[in-house]
């Protein structure tokens, strides 16, 4: 009798894991059948064990029934299996769910089963009472584990394998998301539910931001320094911007285009709710959603910072998605694009940027320029260079792949003059060897003229960017290295 009930136990979870999220191809039997198919003919058998475990299981089970007690063909399927389960559990590449792990019980219960037959009744109940009370305790020490281990990681990361086998995102405990009732695109595609508990800030979709934030952290790169990421009174690391805002008497318009940059004009309007950040201590800012009116506070995300990917990152990261839920102001508008605006600047071909011109920098990554300013948000700038026609602005200047470690390649933007509107167009880079790249950091280097030229005849008209030149003062001549991929979208 406990023969047969841990082999209905076995069967259940068997297609329990069919049902359920589950490694690779472990999701129902069309699916299985599909992955046999695809695998039979794209790659090696022998290396797609779902497969092979899931044909063992079902010979096993078969086996069960059809033979006598002295056959050993049933346990040998039952200890395949169980192998088969067991590798590609713990070699799975991407991820570890319930599903897999439901799976790989499965087979444990296949194998008690089969070793029930050979003991006496009475034992073999004691011993199958055992092991489902050992994984009961196991799946709840299994539970209570994962919940300590997700306080220290993004919430983007919600896999078993993430909370088990990788390192975590931060050594300090991460603070809990503050959701809203707002679209959140991540948890849609995710089809993950908002919390209960989520604020309805729909009323601030069409409400003025204005920002209260410290000045932007400046992490100096250089490799012989430790990643210091500690916060100062008055001083935050990159947070998240709004696509519009009001700051320091101009108002703000973040554009998307290949790049993240914020441009703003001089305004006398007013902000009806704050955007504040401050620091807690040297590892927590707070930001707030206030109502000026009556200083009350309508949303508050308490933030960890810490060394996430060699820079400094702020934890929960999925705060920027439920900020953008509550700030996409003209939700239809056809010029935005990721939370931000597109521009509809166009670079003319045959235009020349030559004339040497400059700009005054105001704090980090934020500049004025004519009256009007421009702020790089969260790339860091290096040396940056200026040409200008009648026309164009174009910036020039190196940009870092992580904190520590800038990039042997120059990144030039071009922004029309007189509303330092992005240009879609604009946005190339240069390849640079490390003698040019350490020359331009030292401004040794220098940009003299910057040409929009006709597209090669092998393109089509329909291309919608010419080849971008740049001509240094070294001598050389550089091409646009992003006009083919451009040219391809």
């Amino acid at each position: 009798m406990a023969s047969k009930f841990s082999l209905y136990i076995a069967v259940f979870l068997f297609f329990l894991s069919w049902c359920l999220p589950a490694y690779e191809g472990v999701i129902g039997a069309g699916v299985m059948l599909m992955a046999f198919a695809y695998h039979f003919m794209i790659f090696p058998i022998p290396i797609v064990f779902p497969v092979w475990a899931n044909i063992s299981f079902l010979l096993a089970c078969k086996n069960y029934q059809r033979y006598s007690l002295q056959s050993e063909k049933g346990r040998n399927y039952a200890v395949i299996t169980f192998a088969l389960m067991l590798i590609g559990v713990i070699s799975a590449s991407s991820k570890i769910n319930a599903g897999a792990l439901v799976w790989l019980l499965s087979s444990i219960f296949l194998l008690a089963s089969l070793g029930f037959k050979r003991i006496a009744e009475a034992h073999a109940r004691i011993l199958l009472l055992g092991l489902i009370i050992l994984i009961l305790a196991g799946a709840c020490l299994l539970y209570v584990y994962e919940k300590k281990q997700s306080r220290y990681q993004s919430p983007r990361s919600f896999d078993l394998k993430h909370y088990l086998f990788k390192p975590k995102d931060s050594q300090a405990e991460i603070p809990l998301l503050t959701q809203v009732r707002q679209n959140n695109a991540y948890r849609i595609s995710q089809k993950i539910p908002a919390d209960p508990q989520a604020l309805d800030l729909a009323f601030l979709l069409q409400e003025a931001i204005e920002l209260d934030f410290g000045e932007t952290l400046d992490i100096p790169s250089n490799k012989d320094k430790k990643l210091n990421c500690s916060l100062k009174p008055n001083q935050q690391h990159d947070l998240f911007y709004p696509p519009k805002y009001l700051q320091d008497g101009y108002a703000w318009i973040r554009y998307f285009n290949s790049g993240d940059v914020a441009v703003g004009h001089p305004s006398d309007a007013q902000g009806a709710v704050i955007y504040h950040a401050k620091n807690l201590d040297q590892q927590h800012t707070l930001l707030q959603l206030i109502r000026k009116s009556d200083q009350h506070v309508l949303y508050e995300q308490k933030l960890l910072v810490d060394s996430g990917f060699k820079k400094c990152s702020y934890f929960p990261k999925g705060y920027k998605q439920e900020l953008n839920a509550v700030f996409e102001l003209d939700a239809g508008s056809p010029d935005r694009k990721f939370g931000s605006f597109i521009p509809h600047a166009r670079l003319d071909e045959l235009e020349q940027l030559a004339e040497q011109c400059s700009w005054k920098k105001l704090a980090h990554n934020t500049y004025e320029f004519e009256g009007k300013r421009i702020n790089f948000l969260d790339t860091k700038t290096f040396s940056p260079q200026l040409l200008c026609s009648d026309k164009y602005l174009a910036v020039g200047s190196l940009t870092e792949y992580h904190a520590q470690d800038i990039e042997n390649s120059l990144k030039i933007e071009t922004f029309r003059r007189d509303t330092l509107e992005p240009v879609p167009c604009g946005l190339v880079s240069y390849r640079l060897s490390d003698s040019q790249k350490q020359a331009f950091y030292a401004g040794k280097l220098k940009m003299e003229v910057l040409k929009a030229i006709q597209a090669d005849e092998f393109y089509s008209q329909n291309d919608r960017c010419p080849v971008i030149e740049l001509r240094l003062n070294d001598g050389e001549v550089k091409t646009d290295n992003n006009f083919l991929s451009k040219n391809k979208e």
